[in-house]
């Protein structure tokens, strides 16, 4: 019963999302048709968001080239509407503005695939909605982290709408390019926004990162919600759980956090906030629990000394700072067989830093770590420079020539 309501509900919300998007083209194209005239670039990536790929491309635009006319897509309620302000041009999530500039806006740019589009449409729903643009419009997708995994099949260049991949690496690219079937001209290396801002230096704080990615199942069917008893118990009787309430609470790393100085500052990936209360008891003197309205996932890569990770891409943008890395990865065979599949990164073979399978390994390795001031080992030095075609801050400025000439 539960499953037939959920769908009619979001059966309604693609009622609602469809009349407005069909309104909005009936005045774009009766009274408003100035606007597909112009040159509009729409920005956007999670709506209550302004902290990834599209924030910063959205800031360079602004500042490195203020004869384009940029719009920034976001939440009335964001945390991160501050950050966006000072820019102007901002416009209101699933607004009837924003069904107005995104069906005539020439660019529709985003960290999410489908550009800035109004509504939390599903992918069918999407690309129906996308006939409705411009024909004139590129779509970009600036990515939320570099693609390492297989992944859903929704992003095939013949199912979807993007017109531009963006690849940080050669390796990356080629198996963009090899499995999705994006022409050369539609995905290349030009690099991630947001790595402008890792050349940022001489903020590494004596902070431990630990920043874990989601497991498909135990994903949330409503997020944002109250947790249910059956939730929490069906979460904590996972290994998920189990291994990071087990770090979290292990003696021995608390104890070598206090003696060499360093703070634990434990985040859970965007999929996983709700869950993050559970982890509240483990906050002591040197352990915090972090939540996303609180803490900003780029300023705790920027200040922290060490990170551990399991799958998540955030390893990439660490590593990109010549940072030492450490992969905890307890349910592995599970992870690849009902999460993600694996493609052609090996993280033995291109990783950058050990993998631990086992509890006690990684606590002797990470106190090791801290006892040797967090300093990356040569062989892993010597693979991030072999990985990423750029280690610049033009991410943005490649990225904005390669858009502009789409057209």
């Amino acid at each position: 019963m539960n499953k037939v309501l959920r769908k009619l509900k979001r059966v309604g919300e693609h009622g609602v999302g469809f009349s407005r998007l069909g309104l909005a083209w009936c005045v774009l194209h009766v009274f408003r048709r100035d606007l597909l005239k112009r040159d509009i670039w729409l920005i956007a990536e999670k709506r209550e968001e302004a902290r990834d790929n599209g924030y910063w491309f959205f800031r360079y635009l602004r500042e490195a080239q203020p004869q384009e006319e940029a719009y920034y897509v976001i939440a009335k309620a964001s945390p991160d509407l501050g950050k966006v302000l000072p820019y102007g041009n901002i416009i209101w999530n699933d607004s009837f503005r924003h069904c107005l500039y995104y069906l005539a806006a020439h660019y529709s740019v985003s960290s999410q695939a489908f550009g800035a589009y109004p509504f939390a449409f599903r992918h069918e729903a999407m690309l129906l909605a996308h006939r409705l643009c411009a024909r004139k419009q590129k779509t970009v997708f600036l990515q939320h982290g570099i693609l390492e995994k297989e992944v859903s099949h929704t992003l095939d260049y013949d199912r979807c709408n993007i017109d531009f991949f963006v690849c940080s690496a050669p390796r990356e690219c080629e198996f963009v390019r090899t499995n999705y079937g994006y022409p050369d001209t539609a995905a290349d290396c030009v690099g991630l926004c947001r790595y402008d801002n890792l050349n940022a230096r001489g903020r590494t704080e004596k902070t431990l990162l630990v920043m874990p990615t989601q497991r498909s199942w135990l994903h949330r069917v409503q997020r944002g919600t109250v947790l249910t008893q059956e939730e929490i118990e069906r979460f904590r009787a996972d290994t998920y759980f189990q291994a990071y309430s087990e770090l979290l609470s292990d003696e021995t790393l608390l104890n070598c956090l206090r003696e060499k100085g360093y703070t634990l500052c434990f985040y859970l990936h965007f999929g996983f906030q709700d869950y993050t209360p559970l982890f509240l008891p483990y906050q002591n003197d040197v352990v915090e629990i972090c939540d996303r309205f609180r803490y900003d996932v780029q300023d705790l890569l920027l200040r922290s000394a060490a990170l551990i990770t399991d799958f998540s891409s955030v390893h990439f943008d660490f590593a990109y700072m010549y940072k030492p890395v450490l992969y905890y990865q307890f349910d592995r065979e599970r992870f690849f067989a009902d999460h993600y599949g694996k493609a052609y990164f090996s993280y033995e073979r291109d990783g950058f830093g050990p993998c631990c399978f086992q509890h006690e390994e990684l606590i002797r390795k990470t106190t090791a770590l801290l006892k040797n001031a967090c300093a990356q080992e040569p062989e892993y030095r010597e693979r991030v420079d072999s990985f990423f075609a750029f280690r610049d801050a033009d991410n943005c400025r490649r990225t904005y020539e390669t858009i502009i000439s789409l057209s």
